[in-house]
């Protein structure tokens, strides 16, 4: 009612010129006015709008604990071959080349044997010398103690003819001189005897010392056929040539370097894996450790798989040997031998290369299957997980996980409870109670089902094997 005033007031003061303040004063008290009486919008309460989220359910399963770590292959064995013997290289085997595979017993190179086969005659020679005078001292031996027996018996006879020719010089029957021929005959046997004993008692020294000479001579006659043999160098198992140094017709002296070769029946691997995969792992790999034994590998089924970079999607079965007695003081890891059998079989060229030396694999320790959930890593946020609570709002909750493997945590029913709904995706800001439209990841659920490994639990396996 009051503008509609103004209004016919101000149409009035129009027709007078007088009037021109008036109406000015009058506009702005209209501007006022109705500011003074606009409306003012209606207050709403801020509430938070829901957004939409994807989620995994966490399911309590058998799953297998497992940690990757890296290491460089090496062959089990491995042969730096020298010269045993010094010489001319007089064949080498065309197939002698880095980068060949050739059977044990195959004959690499051979050495001139010339001049040991000369020796090895020498040997036999001096060899025959010597069995040759053993033969004659046990003749001469024989001789002796012959003769020996002869001269006893002699000197026997001619003591008693003393006595008797002594007994008749007494009764004045014969005369002095027969006596004294007599005495004569025994003195001459006497130092027979003693001649002969002298000789005998040498025989035994004389022995000796030929039978040295023919233990040397038949050591040398072995020594030169060792030499002969040492002549021909073969390759002492299946093996790869991975270095060659000789050529025909070189020189070679002792100790010489001739050609490197790795064996291809098995390969050993010391993956490293740090303080901070090791230690979760074997807190709940050896839950079902068997003390009565202390073999921690065996006990709890300590597996390795072994994959090489540039074929990612093979694998090799390992034996897990050992772990290392100490740390690495560099690099604060902890190394563990694995051992791989037969690295040379089922290769497919272009798809599955052999295992070879200096390659680096990344090995992957499994134990035994624990009752777990398993869920991204992507999903925990330093130690705290965020649910979906059962009116579809979010929930965080602390969850400190049992083991991280790459990609996935593991943890425990008392620290996740099962059939979670954990969201996957990122939230920010997160705040407890906000409301979430949710989405499950059929993919990514499917994805983590498969990248579990999955063995029977330690029981399951002794049943097995007594057949129940």
């Amino acid at each position: 009612m009051k503008i509609e005033w103004l209004k016919a007031h101000l149409k009035g003061a129009l027709r007078k010129k007088s009037a021109l303040p008036k109406i000015a004063l009058m506009g702005l008290a209209i501007v006022a006015l109705a500011v003074a009486l606009k409306s003012t919008p209606p207050h709403k309460i801020s509430q938070h709008q829901a957004i939409e989220v994807e989620y995994i359910n966490a399911i309590a399963q058998l799953n297998t604990p497992n940690i990757k770590g890296f290491g460089i292959i090496k062959p089990s064995t491995h042969l730096n071959s020298v010269a045993e013997i010094s010489g001319r290289i007089v064949y080498i085997n065309p197939e002698l080349v880095a980068g060949s595979t050739l059977l044990k017993g195959t004959l690499l190179a051979r050495i001139d044997a010339t001049d040991y086969q000369l020796a090895l005659t020498q040997a036999q020679a001096n060899v025959a010398m010597s069995q040759s005078l053993l033969v004659e001292l046990s003749h001469n031996t024989k001789s002796i103690q012959e003769n020996l027996n002869l001269v006893q018996e002699k000197l026997k006879f001619a003591q008693q003819e003393l006595t008797r020719k002594q007994q008749l010089l007494s009764n004045k029957s014969i005369s002095a001189s027969q006596v004294d021929n007599e005495r004569q005959k025994v003195l001459q046997l006497r130092q027979e005897l003693v001649s002969l004993q002298q000789t005998q008692s040498i025989l035994p020294s004389q022995k000796s010392s030929l039978e040295a000479s023919l233990s040397s001579a038949k050591a040398a006659v072995l020594q030169q056929q060792l030499n002969i043999g040492r002549t021909e160098i073969i390759l002492p198992f299946n093996g790869r040539i991975s270095y060659v140094a000789i050529e025909k017709d070189q020189f070679v002296a002792l100790g010489q370097a001739l050609f490197t070769a790795h064996g291809m029946e098995q390969v050993e691997i010391e993956a490293q894996f740090t303080l901070e995969q090791m230690r979760p792992f074997m807190a709940v790999v050896t839950q079902t450790a068997n003390p009565s034994t202390g073999n921690i590998i065996k006990d709890n089924h300590i597996t390795a798989t072994v994959k090489i970079a540039i074929t990612p999607e093979q694998t090799w079965q390992g034996e897990v040997i050992n772990f290392a007695q100490s740390i690495d003081p560099d690099s604060r890891t902890i190394g563990v031998l694995v051992r791989v059998d037969n690295p040379y079989q089922g290769i497919i060229p272009g798809k599955r290369p052999p295992l070879l030396d200096g390659m680096q694999a990344s090995i992957i320790l499994s134990g035994y299957a624990n009752k777990t959930l398993a869920v991204p890593v992507s999903a925990l946020q330093l130690n705290t997980l965020y649910l979906a609570a059962s009116d579809n709002t979010l929930m965080k909750i602390n969850a400190t996980p049992k083991l991280i493997m790459d990609s996935v945590a593991l943890f425990s029913e008392e620290s996740l409870p099962s059939n979670s709904r954990v969201i996957i995706s990122d939230i920010v800001p997160a705040i407890n109670g906000m409301p979430l439209i949710l989405k499950h990841n059929e993919h990514m659920q499917t994805t983590l089902n498969k990248n579990i490994q999955k063995k029977p639990e330690k029981n399951e396996q002794l049943q097995t094997a007594l057949g129940e």
